[in-house]
């Protein structure tokens, strides 16, 4: 009595982890409707997230577009200013709208990426919705899978960076108080 082990890549579909003669679709023929049934309960509740996930990844390049006219308008007027050419209240102001238009282009960069993880997710989606394959479920599946990954990365190095500007908050001006005290 040996089963053939259907499955999606390493993912194996509607809690077939064992393969006993009741779960079996070549020992059991009822099994053949549920898995049918639960395949295409999948398919429907992935394609219901298609639309968001193509929404929102656009909403992300949209954003991601604006913040390199924004940041390429500042870089260019922080330039400017620092050369001299457009008159500043303030000497500081062409370096700040520098660091700015700086920090725009590297934003942009960063949204770019999941934006294209969930754009991708929705395409192959959208192609298992038309045509089910295995492919398209795991490629969909994938794109998340990265989406999500490059998110949680992006976590972590804000909350270090957040940890460092905390201590630094705490620090430095201890390290002032002291400096200014010996003197």
């Amino acid at each position: 009595m040996i089963c053939e082990r259907r499955s999606l890549g390493n993912f194996v579909p509607f809690r077939l982890a064992t393969f006993r003669a009741e779960v079996c679709p070549i020992h059991n023929p009822t099994m053949n409707e549920a898995v049918t049934t639960e395949r295409g309960t999948i398919i429907a509740k992935l394609t219901q997230t298609q639309p968001w996930l193509r929404f929102v990844g656009i909403m992300m390049m949209i954003g991601a577009v604006l913040m390199i006219l924004g940041g390429t308008a500042c870089t260019l007027l922080g330039v400017l200013t620092l050369a001299g050419v457009t008159p500043s209240a303030e000497g500081a102001g062409g370096a700040m709208l520098l660091g700015i238009g700086i920090l725009y282009l590297v934003l942009s960069v960063i949204y770019f990426f999941p934006a294209r993880l969930l754009l991708k997710s929705a395409r192959a989606i959208r192609t298992l919705a038309t045509a089910p394959e295995e492919a398209e479920v795991i490629e969909a599946l994938e794109a998340q899978r990265r989406f999500w990954k490059f998110i949680g990365i992006f976590i972590i190095g804000i909350l270090a960076f957040y940890l460092l500007a905390i201590a630094a908050a705490i620090i430095l001006p201890a390290i002032q108080a002291i400096t200014a005290h010996n003197n």
